[in-house]
Formats: C-alpha cells, structure tokens, sequence
C-alpha cells in the first residue's frame, strides 16, 4: 500500500511538471515570417536550437521541407528534399554527371553552384 501511494505521487509528480514545462516552439517573430513564406505548410512540427527556429513539414507539390529561422524571424535556410522523379530533366542529369550518389529515392536540393 506503501509503495502504491508513493508510486502515485511520484508519477503525479512527473505528470505536473512536464506539462507545466510545455514551451512555444517558436516565438511570434518566426511564426509570423514563417506564415508569410510558407503559406501552404501542413504538419510543421519546430525543433528550438538555442538560437534558431527549426520547421519540419510538407510544403508545395507534396515536398518535404526544413526551414531554419533566428529568433527575430529572419529565414537562415531551407532544405527541400525531392523525389528524383520530380526533378527537372536538366537538374537530374548534372547531379548524376557531376555526383556519385547511390539510389536512395530522395535528393536534396541544394544551392551551390555546380562547375
């Protein structure tokens, strides 16, 4: 009986103060960007880095997407990962020519400059 209502409290415990530690994801700086460049986002979850704002979610044309945002809303970077079916014919052909990547079905857009 004890160790039952010590069970209990302990879990009580536990339950309190993780859902009293329940922090936005993101403040109204990023939010607001966020929603201005990304209006047709669905399933955003955020990742809080310390010092930015990470977005995970699907963005046009069904791609999946990840932004990186500083604390005063400024868009840092975004990564979007392609299908390879849903590249460009000429974007396709430079990265088979110029990279040796192995079928993983994904490729992520990059912005550099191939030579």
């Amino acid at each position: 009986m004890k160790n039952l209502i010590l069970s209990t409290a302990f879990m009580l415990a536990v339950i309190g103060s993780a859902s009293a530690s329940t922090v936005e994801p993101a403040n109204e700086y990023v939010l607001k960007t966020f929603g201005q460049i990304f209006k047709e986002a669905i399933n955003v979850s955020w990742t809080n880095t310390g010092d930015h704002f990470e977005a995970y979610f699907v963005g046009d044309n069904n791609v999946k997407t990840r932004a990186l945002l500083d604390a005063k809303g400024n868009l840092v970077q975004t990564i979007r990962y392609y299908k390879e079916e849903d590249l460009p014919s000429n974007v396709l052909y430079a990265v088979k020519k110029n990279l040796r990547i192995e079928r993983s079905g994904v490729l992520p857009k990059c912005r550099t400059k191939m030579v």
